[in-house]
């Protein structure tokens, strides 16, 4: 027999799924940052920089 004050099975699988949609959002949410950061690093690559030999602080 069951305490009153336990959550019942069905109370606990509900919550178990709450955790798994928020933990496949945050991976989503994360792969999408993960996404970003990989074309900045491309377009960094990409970007030729800037040579030292042009910087002075002569006017």
């Amino acid at each position: 027999m069951r305490k009153h004050n336990e959550p019942s099975l069905e109370a606990e699988r509900d919550a178990l799924r709450e955790e798994v949609a928020r933990l496949n959002q945050e991976i989503r949410r994360r792969q999408m940052e993960l996404d970003i950061l990989k074309k900045a690093e491309e377009i960094i690559k990409k970007d030729p920089g800037i040579s030292i030999s042009h910087l002075n602080n002569r006017g």
